[in-house]
C-alpha cells in the first residue's frame, strides 16, 4: 500500500499579454507514497461514446493537492474531481483524500 507516485501539473496565472489576456505558467511536481484505488466508471452512449473513469487517492499531507490540478497516474491523464479532503489527526494534518476522473470520447 501507499506505493504509487503521482505527477501533478498545476496551472497558475502569472500576468497578462499585450492584449490583456491572462498568461499562465505550469508547474509540475511528484507526490510519492500515494494509495490509488479504482472508483466508479460510467459509459454514456446516448449522444456519443463517452467513458468516465474514476479513482480514489489517499496522499501524504504535502504537497497539497488543489482543485484544478491535473494528475498523471499510470501514464494516463486525470483531473481532480471535487474538493480535496484534509484529514486532521489531533492538531496536525495527517493525509489528504481526493477523487480523480478521466473522460474519453
Amino acid at each position: 500500500m501507499f506505493a504509487s507516485t503521482l505527477t501533478v501539473t498545476r496551472r497558475a496565472a502569472d500576468g497578462q499579454d499585450e492584449y490583456g489576456n491572462d498568461t499562465f505558467t505550469e508547474t509540475t511536481f511528484t507526490v510519492p507514497r500515494c494509495e490509488v484505488q479504482p472508483a466508479t466508471s460510467t459509459e454514456d452512449t446516448s449522444a456519443r461514446q463517452q467513458v468516465v473513469v474514476g479513482l480514489n487517492v489517499w496522499a501524504p499531507p504535502t504537497p497539497r493537492i488543489l482543485v484544478g490540478d491535473r494528475v498523471t497516474y499510470d501514464d494516463l491523464p486525470y483531473e481532480v474531481d471535487g474538493e480535496v479532503g484534509r484529514w486532521v489527526d489531533g492538531s496536525r494534518l495527517d493525509h489528504q483524500q481526493f477523487a480523480l476522473k478521466r473522460v474519453t470520447g
